[in-house]
């Protein structure tokens, strides 16, 4: 992002959207922390805890059918997208784009 800031900062209404998002972000930020601390004064944890068991087991069963990729972050250029965010369990390279 530091490489592009020039592009970032280069109208008035980039800065607006950067200011919106970044207030937006923030507000929302602290409204789920706050909820999510009085709901865990309420309940207990279990229901936490069968959901990251649950999000665990789709993601291990994701990953060995190949419908998505780990991709290490040193060996993505930062300019393309990995093949787990374009849908296409194979590199760039291999779909001849």
């Amino acid at each position: 992002m530091y490489d592009d800031r020039h592009e970032l900062f280069a109208s008035g209404g980039s800065v607006m959207n950067l200011v919106v998002g970044t207030a937006v972000a923030g507000v929302v930020g602290y409204a789920s922390i706050a909820w999510l601390l009085g709901y865990l004064k309420r309940h207990p944890t279990y229901v936490f805890v069968i959901y990251r068991l649950v999000m665990a087991a789709a993601l291990m069963a994701m990953l060995s059918a190949g419908w998505i990729q780990d991709v290490p972050p040193e060996k993505s250029s930062g300019h393309e997208q990995p093949a787990a965010l374009t849908g296409s369990p194979r590199p760039p390279s291999a779909r001849g784009s």
